[in-house]
This record gives C-alpha cells, structure tokens and sequence, in this order.
C-alpha cells in the first residue's frame, strides 16, 4: 500500500542517509522501524499488565501470610497461659 506522510526536512534527511548506508529503500526502513516500534509498544503494554498481576498476588500473598502469623501467635498466646515453663507451645 502507497501512503503519503508529512515529516521534518532534518528526518527525511536522516532517513535517506541511512537507507543509502543500509543499501535499502526508504520504504524499508520506515517499515521496519514503525513494526518495530509497534512491537516496542506492545511488549511495554504487557509488562506493565505483568507487573501489575506479580504486585496485586505479592499484596495479596503479603495479606494471607500477615493473616496467618497473627493467627499463630494467638494461639500460642493462649497455650502460653496455661503452661508453666513460660515456652511457646505450637501445634
């Protein structure tokens, strides 16, 4: 597909140069820099998705793990008063 695009005289220049240093067409060069820039894009996107999903289960792992300590350490506590030696007894 043909198409027309407006750019600065100094990226048009560029581009030219560089087609001419990699002996392929201007065409090819615009190509593959916007596919790769597209594929930049979305990789980004899906890391960030990425990362959002590892901090939401840390949070929640954080929550589950906070939950069950103070969970033992009440009923060590009870045991506690019953036992003489003053030692924390689990189980």
């Amino acid at each position: 597909m043909k198409t027309a695009i407006s750019m600065p005289d100094d990226l048009f220049k560029d581009i030219d140069k560089l087609s001419k240093k990699l002996n392929c067409s201007r065409s090819h060069l615009l190509t593959n820099a916007a596919r790769e820039y597209i594929e930049k894009l979305k990789n980004k996107n899906i890391t960030k998705l990425l990362t959002k999903h590892i901090q939401k289960r840390k949070r929640k792992r954080k929550q589950l793990l906070e939950k069950n300590i103070k969970s033992i350490m009440l009923k060590c506590s009870r045991r506690r008063n019953g036992n003489q030696t003053g030692r924390y007894i689990l189980g």
